[in-house]
């Protein structure tokens, strides 16, 4: 009896996890942080935060001083004891490198998935970045054992002026799969605008492997010094994004919340320090 009740709990587990993939852009549900939620998603030409890393590693060439975040997010899908969460840190290194570490969780029971790896970009040129980020995804079921893949997601962001980006990245290029169940892979095109201090516009253009076309738009304003307000709206499926930010010389605070259609309302809690 125990041994059916168990299976039929991860069922269930496994079940939602397939559908929750739906709407995260890549690797189950291991790009969590305060930005991507707040953003809806559309942060693929943004530059300014390491979170942007989970879209587009080359976004990473755009810090100029080092930086440790961290998040958690505890999940509106019902589970009893779900929890996930991410940190990401990064240095510069010379005068056009910058190096990093990423890594997230998520589980709930006895379903665990976690992934760690590093992320390097470089800016090649005065206008043109790349960047790569490596990552060994495990996952783990108990009493059933567990598997690890490697995963590979590449990036290029390309200043075309002073208040405008274009970016574009290939999401889990390997096609990595984990008992014959595939990982997400997606390709993705962004454009960031910035047309003053306190305005920010984003917009994305998503196709994930044999799903429609999606598209995702963000916003953000910056009403009082070190206080930023965000929005987004995406597709495929239907979201909206909202959230804020609180940033000093030192300190970063964010939070980021979305709902997701039909699967409800996440929050997504964030703090990290820069040097």
């Amino acid at each position: 009896m125990y041994t059916f009740s168990m299976l039929r709990r991860l069922s269930v587990f496994v079940a939602l996890i397939a559908c929750t993939s739906s709407f995260m852009f890549a690797q189950t549900l291991q790009r969590v942080d305060p930005l991507e939620a707040g953003f809806a998603g559309s942060t693929t030409g943004r530059t300014g935060s390491a979170w942007f890393v989970h879209q587009n590693p080359a976004s990473l060439a755009s810090l100029q001083s080092g930086v440790l975040l961290g998040c958690f997010s505890p999940s509106a899908l019902g589970i009893e004891d779900y929890k996930e969460g991410a940190f990401i840190g990064g240095a510069v290194i010379g005068e056009s490198v910058q190096v990093g570490l990423s890594g997230a969780a998520f589980g709930s029971g006895e379903y665990r998935e976690a992934a760690g790896g590093i992320v390097g970009a470089a800016q090649i040129e005065k206008h043109l970045s790349v960047g790569a980020t490596l990552l060994l995804q495990s996952v783990s079921i108990q009493r059933y054992g567990s598997s690890v893949i490697p995963l590979l997601d590449i990036g290029v962001q390309v200043q075309v002026s002073p208040k405008a980006t274009f970016g574009a990245s290939f999401i889990n290029t390997t096609r990595s799969a984990i008992t014959d169940q595939d990982i997400p892979q997606r390709l993705a095109f962004g454009f960031g605008w910035t047309p003053d201090s306190m305005l920010s516009l984003s917009l994305d253009v998503i196709q994930e492997l044999r799903r429609d076309l999606g598209f995702a738009f963000g916003i953000e304003l910056e009403p009082l010094k070190n206080l930023s307000l965000r929005a987004g709206m995406g597709s495929e499926p239907s979201t909206v994004g909202f959230g804020l930010g609180f940033r000093t010389d030192n300190v970063i605070v964010d939070y980021g919340g979305s709902y997701v259609d039909p699967l409800g309302l996440r929050h997504v809690f964030g703090a990290g320090i820069t040097w």
